[in-house]
């Protein structure tokens, strides 16, 4: 009976973890969007995350420790792993997103466009000298974009 109580325990724990990492990007379980690129990013991750940390527990070394300070350290050590695999799938989710809308509104990608600084593209465009020639579409499209994943923006620290 204890065991099958540590057990059902450990489950819940692994549960809760891969909860907490899509809680932290705003993705409910009950309302991932599975046409959103970045719910996919941030569901497969937490489920990788989620695997890796059962695959650890699950070593008998290792399920006399659950709760403890140990566990609690590789937790967060797993927890921190993922969450910068996510930001960086994301990053790069948004980049190709930016990208290809860029692409088919200027017929080629603008000089200010620089898939490798995300942040300093996003800055360029509050600088009046590279908006001025933006037609009222591209300024539309790109807005939308923005929009779309604006609430990632924080999350990757960009401003």
């Amino acid at each position: 009976e204890l065991m099958a109580l540590q057990a059902s325990g450990i489950k819940d724990l692994k549960s809760d973890f891969s909860k907490s990492i899509m809680n932290k990007y705003g993705v409910a379980e009950d309302f991932i969007d599975n046409d959103n690129p970045v719910h996919g990013i941030i569901v497969m991750n937490a489920a990788q995350a989620n695997n890796e940390l059962s695959e650890w527990i699950n070593n008998p070394e290792n399920k006399q420790i659950a709760g403890s300070a140990a566990f609690n350290e590789k937790r967060e050590e797993i927890f921190d792993k993922y969450n910068n695999k996510i930001k960086e799938q994301i990053t790069d989710q948004i980049k190709q997103g930016f990208g290809m809308m860029l692409q088919k509104q200027f017929g080629q990608l603008p000089v200010w466009f620089d898939y490798n600084d995300l942040a300093a593209t996003i800055k360029n465009l509050e600088d009046p000298e590279i908006t001025k020639d933006l037609s009222q579409g591209q300024i539309m499209a790109i807005s939308m974009v923005l929009n779309q994943y604006q609430g990632y923006f924080e999350i990757l620290g960009i401003k």
